[in-house]
């Protein structure tokens, strides 16, 4: 069961951000045990109004956090088709005549509205790290943090986010440490009538789950992202029927593929949902069959040109 929030307005955009800190390991951080933490998973699908991130990339560690007081319109997806622990998401991008002005955003029902603004949950503490972390949102509301050991958790340790409450909150909010992600290979190809296949190192008696992302339709009007989420098996099956599915919206660019392991916690408020994963990352070489990327002629194949627009060998 998801805990109450108890803010007044409770807030965020998609996308991570950036914000100024107290230094790690401040005397006054406290990095004791921490006791673990229900976790309730992600957001519902366009509910998500904050993130907080601690993250494992390939050679570093970071953390940040965004809130804002309402969904943006222009991040609102669909779930077109759901199979096998996978999602095809398109986003339709928002219509106004005319356009909106500065400060405003287009909905879907071709209405300018004020641009959700950004909110602040004052001070932010995260436990359970290698260092304690305490930060203050930044004067455009953002959290950041990146001068932290690397990687800046360890497998089974319980983590919390608190935070002391501003425009929204206080919130609380739990993770785990895992070991970083290893994927078995970081070249994956996607073709029609196949499904694919992603092989990892799995971790025994873990909390975190495994999740994917792809997307092949870097130029489209409405491009659609293939997501996926399972156990932390080692092993998982994008279905064939997802993956012609993805490829029929539209093949375009150079494609990106992208694994986790994570874990994900959150909270409702009134106004919206705020989420806290902690996770590691790792890139993948996503090739298309039968679609080659280029950025000049010479990318192509004899007898093949570049459309510039699309990125695409034609």
């Amino acid at each position: 069961m998801r805990r109450p929030c108890s803010s007044l307005i409770c807030l965020f955009s998609t996308l991570m951000a950036t914000a100024c800190t107290e230094a790690p390991g401040d005397a006054d951080a406290d990095t004791s045990v921490v006791e673990p933490g229900e976790l309730d998973g992600a957001c519902q699908l366009n509910e998500r109004v904050g993130l907080f991130s601690v993250v494992h990339e390939a050679n570093y560690s970071a953390v940040d956090g965004e809130l804002t007081e309402a969904v943006i319109p222009a991040t609102i997806v669909q779930a077109t088709i759901t199979e096998g622990g996978c999602q095809l998401l398109t986003r339709d991008n928002p219509f106004c005549d005319p356009p909106c002005g500065a400060g405003e955003a287009c909905t879907h029902a071709g209405t300018c509205i004020p641009y959700p603004a950004k909110r602040d949950t004052g001070t932010v503490t995260i436990d359970g790290l290698e260092v304690g972390v305490v930060m203050q949102p930044r004067a455009d509301k953002r959290y950041f943090e990146t001068t932290l050991p690397h990687p800046v958790f360890s497998p089974g340790t319980a983590i919390r986010l608190t935070s002391s409450g501003g425009e929204v909150g206080p919130l609380e909010l739990s993770g785990r440490g895992f070991a970083p992600l290893e994927l078995s290979t970081t070249t994956w190809v996607a073709q029609a009538g196949q499904p694919l296949v992603v092989d990892w190192v799995a971790e025994d008696d873990g909390e975190a789950r495994f999740y994917l992302t792809i997307n092949v339709d870097q130029h489209g009007i409405s491009p659609a992202t293939l997501v996926c989420e399972g156990p932390d098996s080692g092993s998982f099956e994008v279905p064939a029927t997802v993956i012609d599915a993805l490829l029929s919206a539209g093949i375009s660019g150079f494609p990106t593929g992208h694994a986790y392991r994570r874990t994900v916690d959150s909270v409702e408020s009134d106004d919206g949902c705020v989420e806290f994963q902690v996770r590691s990352h790792r890139d993948a070489t996503l090739e298309v069959s039968g679609h080659t990327p280029c950025t000049a002629d010479p990318d192509c194949p004899d007898g093949q040109t570049c459309d510039l627009a699309n990125q695409t060998c034609v």
